[in-house]
């Protein structure tokens, strides 16, 4: 077919087919999906730390400021932010696009090592993954099976010993919060008159229930060519080991606490039982 013959002798033709063309074209251009920059999530760290009773004043000042001495030389940061407040401290550290976060990991425990002088009470930093700005992308809610009279709250230390380990092993997951529940403790029920009879005080049957309840090293002992490591286990391994703990003995008296009050297995206050999962981030290629 002779093209430029066919356009001389037909030129309506010639130009509705390319009016229809290029109205296609524009229609598929239009519809046709494209990105001219791809989303980039830069790396972040987040550092926790939990101090309880304390101000957010007293965080920044006892905390979050040491700590920041330390992590602000951290290799490839390029920011990082603090929030203060009850009873937790939060930095957040964000660093190049690139970077190796295993080897980001290790530079923040080490620089966090080299923190000390932290108050009585506060307990070790924790580090995650992912910012403190970082939008969960899984919720779950859990409920109990028909014919489950048990109480869902009732179910917190099964989830974190069973359900959440299996969790987390799941690749991209960075971290994984979980809120609500009701955690398992002994509840010692005293009984005031036997209290009274005594000469006891609550808080003297809860000082001596802390104190008895840890075990204490006491050093090494050298026999023949072998050397030892001495240690008192005093910790309670059970509701019988509270029940029979001494409270009153001075040799011809001894008094347990299963005389003074009722010890119980219990739960603390209920909350609703929730998990939170945070996308991790994945290295750029």
């Amino acid at each position: 077919m002779d093209f430029i013959k066919t356009s001389i002798t037909k030129p309506v033709t010639i130009t509705v087919g390319v009016f229809l063309l290029i109205m296609f074209g524009l229609i598929s251009l239009d519809n046709l999906p494209y990105r001219l920059t791809p989303n980039v999530v830069q790396p972040e760290i987040s550092v926790k730390t939990v101090w309880g009773g304390a101000t957010p004043y007293e965080i920044e000042r006892d905390i979050i400021n040491k700590q920041e001495e330390q992590l602000k030389s951290t290799p490839g940061l390029i920011k990082y932010a603090s929030t203060s407040s009850d009873n937790l401290g939060e930095i957040t550290l964000t660093f190049k696009i690139g970077t190796d976060m295993n080897k980001a990991l290790l530079e923040v425990s080490n620089k966090l090592n080299q923190v000390d002088n932290y108050p009585e009470n506060v307990s070790r930093p924790t580090i995650s993954s992912s910012g403190a700005n970082a939008s969960p992308v899984i919720w779950m809610g859990f409920i109990t099976d028909f014919g489950n009279e048990n109480d869902i709250d009732t179910y917190k230390s099964y989830i974190e010993n069973e359900v959440k380990e299996h969790i987390e092993r799941v690749e991209g997951v960075a971290s994984l919060f979980e809120g609500g529940g009701t955690e398992e403790e002994l509840q010692v029920r005293v009984n005031q008159e036997r209290l009274a009879a005594y000469g006891l005080t609550i808080d003297q049957i809860a000082n001596i229930i802390r104190s008895e309840n840890q075990d204490i090293s006491a050093g090494t002992v050298d026999i023949d060519r072998r050397t030892y490591r001495v240690r008192t286990t005093s910790a309670f391994k059970s509701i019988e080991d509270l029940k029979n703990l001494v409270i009153i003995g001075n040799g011809e008296t001894e008094v347990k606490l299963k005389e003074l009050a009722t010890v119980v297995k219990g739960y603390k206050k209920k909350y609703v039982k929730i998990l939170q999962m945070s996308q991790g981030m994945s290295e750029p290629q």
